[in-house]
């Protein structure tokens, strides 16, 4: 049930009412460590002011920097997930060794 729940906040559009087809108008953040997103705010907002949903997917980071970056990702009106929803498991500094999962 969690990986659907993951799933189901991809391509969320942050006006409820709004659909989104999840093939077109997406932008996926993919942000090696919580905090990461910071990087990609500028191109992130240019994006969503052309009607893009942006989401940001954590690949590692402690319970309490997931926590930082949730918040972040309210702040920036963003939808979140975290590796850890989609059943994967990254290492800091062992990425390449899960290239295949990615």
């Amino acid at each position: 049930m969690k990986n659907f729940d993951a799933l189901d906040r991809l391509g969320r559009h942050k006006d409820k009412n709004k659909t989104t087809d999840l093939r077109e108008h997406n932008l996926l953040v993919l942000a090696p460590h919580a905090d990461d997103e910071i990087f990609c705010i500028p191109h992130g907002k240019y994006y969503e002011s052309k009607g893009y949903c942006i989401t940001v997917l954590y690949l590692s980071g402690s319970i309490h920097r997931y926590l930082e970056a949730k918040k972040s990702c309210k702040i920036l009106e963003w939808t979140y997930i975290d590796a850890k929803d989609l059943g994967q498991q990254y290492i800091d500094g062992m990425f390449h060794q899960n290239l295949p999962n990615l």
